[in-house]
């Protein structure tokens, strides 16, 4: 596609001149213009609701009021995908993984949900061994039947 063209019998204007494109050759920029417009319109919206909670998993006003008596509440980092599937009211065990593995909390209670993280209610020895668990351990969470 040429946009300048050679202008050899006329010695009163520049030697070169504008010539817009044809219409079917315009067709084809335009159209890959409004796609890149249309993915970042996708992406900006996609990143507006990121970090929001749903209200499919909604997080107590007060976590401290939500943890039953003689419990105490205590947070674990999870995988997102296991977060993603408890909810509060779960019953839980946490097992974590090191050299080998052990169960460090038995019918943990859900009291809600993070990206990453669970906060359950669990009593005050299982508490202590979620405290003691090394920083390179993987926890694994399976769900208890209601």
């Amino acid at each position: 596609m040429r946009l300048f063209t050679r202008d050899d019998e006329r010695l009163d204007t520049a030697p070169w001149r504008f010539r817009l494109p044809r219409p079917s050759r315009a067709l084809r920029p335009l159209a890959a213009a409004a796609l890149v417009c249309l993915a970042a319109l996708v992406l900006l919206s996609a990143n507006d609701t990121a970090g929001q909670p749903t209200a499919a998993a909604p997080k107590p006003k007060d976590s401290r009021a939500a943890v039953p008596s003689g419990l105490v509440g205590v947070t674990v980092e999870v995988s997102s995908a296991a977060a993603a599937t408890l909810r509060p009211g779960d019953h839980i065990d946490l097992l974590a993984t090191a050299a080998d593995t052990t169960t460090v909390a038995e019918s943990a209670l859900v009291l809600a949900t993070g990206a990453s993280q669970v906060f359950v209610a669990v009593p005050r020895e299982a508490a202590t061994r979620i405290a003691a668990i090394p920083a390179d351990a993987r926890i694994t969470v399976t769900v208890r039947s209601p």
